[in-house]
């Protein structure tokens, strides 16, 4: 096997984090306190609100500790959680988290993990651990999963339709605006459309929404490169870039106060399910997993072949969604001119 930079970083700062957690002693060791670990991207963290929120109902919120990556830390803030973040880079600092994380030996560490797990068991005093992890095999809806994790831990019944998260409560007084909010990217460049494609439906929608002024959301480096890409092609006006110029909260308003919502399988199309902003996803699987089959929700897949085989982004199921669905879509959502 080939050695790696990355993994020897890795392995290293695990040892360090392991030795210096040797010596900790719990302080307080009232068999009471759990912690829940969710170390996976955004949308993966909003569509766990409700199981979370079940957890805490069980075991009590004031017990219930969130570990998370430091950008997700503001949500479960606004939630009323106490939250520990993971800063997985920096060394120094993850000896500092884990120590503090040890000064209580928890009844209870939840691994919730739909994806990255990126914490070591062996860090962290606990009574019992449990994990939930997908299940490849299976294709089965996301909630789902949930509902069979909440009945292993919790030995309750719950439905899914209890599990379909709800994050409106976060914000004041919210009115829907004369906006509509586009995400422009995703994690993958197989869940995003070329740039020219996905410039011809923001265009479609300038003209379709005159009045409307069009939101672009997103962050990080590479979506700004692709926003800059994508200005290339933008023929309308009523567009307003905000890729990665607000916070993560001011994003989540956004569409929250948004007539609807069009993007990629991403955490800001999760972000409108679980704030009840109609919405269009651009889909690039037949997985049902991901899919939320529910009133106000939209996923669109292609049906011919990809135009675009020379491009690095999309595959055939996303670079083939058309103008006419997207108006179909539209019509299934009863957005108004």
């Amino acid at each position: 096997m080939a050695f790696k930079w990355s993994h020897f970083r890795r392995d290293l700062s695990d040892m360090l984090i392991k030795k210096a957690c040797e010596k900790v002693v719990a302080e307080k060791d009232d068999r009471n306190k759990v912690l829940i670990v969710t170390m996976d991207a955004l949308g993966d963290n909003l569509l766990k609100v409700k199981s979370i929120e079940k957890i805490a109902e069980f075991y009590g919120k004031n017990n219930t500790h969130i570990l998370c990556k430091d950008k997700w830390q503001d949500i479960y803030l606004k939630q009323g959680y106490n939250v520990f973040v993971d800063r997985y880079k920096n060394t120094i600092e993850r000896m500092r988290l884990y120590r503090e994380l040890n000064r209580f030996k928890y009844k209870k560490v939840i691994y919730f993990i739909h994806d990255q797990k990126n914490v070591s068991e062996e860090f962290i005093n606990s009574y019992d651990k449990i994990e939930y992890r997908i299940k490849n095999a299976e294709d089965k809806y996301i909630l789902e999963y949930h509902k069979d994790f909440l009945k292993e831990i919790l030995n309750k019944d719950i439905q899914v339709e209890e599990l379909v998260p709800d994050l409106r409560y976060i914000f004041d007084n919210l009115k829907k605006e004369n906006i509509i909010t586009v995400g422009i990217g995703s994690a993958a460049r197989i869940k995003t459309m070329p740039a020219v494609k996905m410039a011809e439906i923001i265009n479609y929608l300038g003209e379709r929404y005159p009045e409307s002024k069009l939101i672009l959301l997103g962050s990080g480096k590479t979506q700004v490169l692709y926003q800059k890409e994508l200005s290339k092609y933008i023929k309308v006006k009523n567009t307003v870039d905000l890729v990665d110029k607000i916070s993560l909260l001011e994003s989540l308003e956004y569409i929250a106060k948004s007539k609807f919502f069009i993007g990629y399988d991403s955490g800001l199309t999760n972000a409108a399910f679980t704030l009840k902003t109609k919405y269009i996803c651009l889909h690039w699987t037949k997985f049902k997993t991901w899919k939320h089959d529910f009133i106000g929700c939209v996923t669109l897949l292609g049906e011919g072949e990809n135009p675009y085989k020379e491009s690095k982004y999309g595959c055939d199921l996303l670079n083939s969604i058309t103008l006419s669905q997207i108006q179909e879509g539209l019509e299934v959502l009863n957005i108004d001119e």
